[in-house]
């Protein structure tokens, strides 16, 4: 490796110089344009429930809500009050930003709405900061950061999952800041003490953020010789220093080693055929983003034998392994890049707009701006061509973002709910975020992000193999033992799920949706529920 690898670059520029008034304008008019489409997309997630506007974020999102609303009560870091607290989620710095936006006076309705202009917040920053490390692998070449950023501020998947409110943007936000920071500071010793204190703080936004570290420590022990013992020495120090106080604290209150989502979505399924799942998620993401346009930034990268470009490298290549390694995210067939994944995709993209520039720099010069004009808007479209014309259609906003029509359900189930319901009733679920926070009740979680006995029972085998956190369900626990007030939902295997029902409840609902109502439960209002019936419900109640 060269004595100096920071400083090497083929891309044709000069030294750093002033932007002139036209990259200001543009760069103006780029981020006008993204805080723009922010908004609206913001705007596009909401919906109007019983005469309300409403926000609702990613279901996922709102089970950290509900814990963040438990926390700024007093209920402590909980998903039900009053029930044995259980470690449903493994975002502890998020929840607990969120637990502090509802210290303020704002409704139900909007507090998400403020999540959301954090998230763009994030978003925007992010930008900022891709600029600057574009710039710095690029030496300064403006249309090199100009088009990395570009193919940031407009990637959906990134803009999915922050803005409709889980942690991916400030994770995303962490990995190009750290990367930014590793390959232009120097290395003195605060210096280095600064990148892992910060990289090993990272574990408390998300667990797996420690993989982050990992590849940073990793590269640069390798690429600095030098420097070697002092990356692994710091690196896996600081780690482990943060990781042993997390687990101190999560022992001393859920009396857990591990969040209780890792027994859920890791442990009793084969490790091969999760393994398999991964994998076979990964190549059609990678077949998704056209195999061409993404093997060529690695090619680039693997000739030019350049440090930096190699750290930005390791870093999206750990977050693909990692993806690999658990079997993918849920919901893989129309988000484009999973969680895991998409907080690295802005160093994608800068590797990508920087091979793009250096492979027309070999080209003639009245060519380079024909290849430029066709490649970056096809590559504009082609990464957000996730799941064909609908997801073109998304990505303009067109169309709702993905999930808001089930947010929408889940928001008037949870209102009905609340209506038909005293204080003290408990309802049982499948998605465990919109429904139990919006009708503040106490839930049952059917499978298991919250309840301990179901995280821990083996995974089923389903048609269409490994379904991270969907794969673990006992209905004659959740509902034959616990007896809910409701069942609001239900999952799979309907045989299994009409024995545990028995008798016990009696159908109620509309077109849009039905739930069960346990019929000698004294936790429901009855006249309310015969005043929406229309009719009287006694004859049901006894009949069995």
């Amino acid at each position: 490796m060269p004595e100096s690898p920071w400083e090497n670059s083929t891309v044709e520029s000069s030294s750093r110089q002033p932007d002139s008034t036209a990259h200001r304008v543009l760069w103006i008019v780029l981020l006008t344009l993204f805080c723009a489409y922010a908004g609206i997309f913001i705007y596009r997630t909401s919906f109007v429930a019983d005469g309300v506007r409403y926000f609702s974020l990613f279901d996922d999102a709102m089970v950290g809500m509900k814990y963040a609303r438990n926390l700024a009560s007093g209920e402590g870091l909980r998903w039900n009050p009053g029930d044995q607290p259980v470690e449903g989620f493994t975002t502890p710095l998020w929840v607990l930003y969120m637990g502090l936006l509802h210290l303020l006076p704002v409704s139900a309705a909007k507090i998400s709405l403020l999540v959301q202009i954090s998230c763009a917040a994030l978003l925007l920053l992010n930008l900022q900061v891709v600029r600057r490390l574009a710039e710095r692998v690029s030496n300064n070449q403006f249309g090199v950061s100009f088009v990395a950023v570009l193919l940031v501020a407009f990637y959906y998947p990134l803009n999915d999952w922050s803005l409709q409110g889980m942690e991916v943007g400030l994770l995303a936000l962490v990995v190009s800041s750290t990367a930014l920071f590793a390959i232009s500071a120097g290395r003195s010793n605060r210096s280095i003490h600064l990148l892992y204190l910060a990289l090993a703080a990272a574990s408390l936004i998300r667990l797996d953020a420690v993989l982050i570290c990992v590849a940073i420590c990793l590269t640069l022990a390798w690429t600095e010789a030098e420097h070697r013992r002092r990356h692994l020495v710091l690196g896996f120090a600081y780690l482990a220093a943060f990781l042993g106080i997390q687990t101190i604290i999560r022992w001393s209150y859920y009396g857990e080693l591990l969040p209780n989502t890792y027994y859920l979505k890791v442990v009793g399924y084969p490790v091969l055929d999760r393994i398999a799942r991964g994998f076979k998620v990964t190549a059609w993401f990678v077949y998704r983003m056209n195999p061409l346009l993404v093997v060529v930034p690695f090619i680039v990268v693997w000739r030019q034998k350049r440090a930096d470009l190699y750290l930005l490298g390791s870093i999206l290549l750990m977050q693909v392994l990692y993806s690999i390694y658990v079997g993918g995210d849920a919901w893989e067939t129309t988000a484009g890049a999973n969680r895991y994944v998409a907080i690295a995709m802005p160093l994608f993209f800068v590797l990508f707009a920087y091979s793009v520039f250096a492979l027309a720099s070999h080209l003639k010069h009245r060519w380079r701006p024909i290849l430029l004009a066709i490649l970056v808007p096809v590559a504009l479209v082609w990464f957000n061509w996730r799941a064909g014309l609908p997801s073109i259609r998304e990505f303009l906003l067109l169309s709702p973002p993905l999930h808001v029509r089930e947010n929408q359900q889940s928001v008037n189930i949870a209102l009905l709910l609340k209506y038909i319901t005293l204080p003290e009733a408990r309802i049982a679920i499948i998605a465990a975020g919109a429904v139990p926070y919006f009708s503040e009740r106490n839930c049952v979680d059917m499978l298991g992000k919250n309840d301990k006995q179901i995280a821990r029972l083996p995974m089923r085998r389903l048609p269409i193999g490994f379904y991270p956190g969907h794969l673990k369900w006992d209905y004659a626990y959740s509902i034959g033992q616990l007896r809910p007030d409701i069942v609001a939902e239900r999952w799979k295997d309907p045989e299994e799920f009409a024995r545990s029902i028995g008798g016990h409840y009696l159908s109620f609902g509309n077109q849009e949706f039905t739930v069960l109502l346990k019929k000698d439960s004294e936790r429901l209002d009855w006249p309310r529920i015969e005043g929406l019936a229309g009719r009287s419900l006694e004859a049901d109640r006894k009949s069995r």
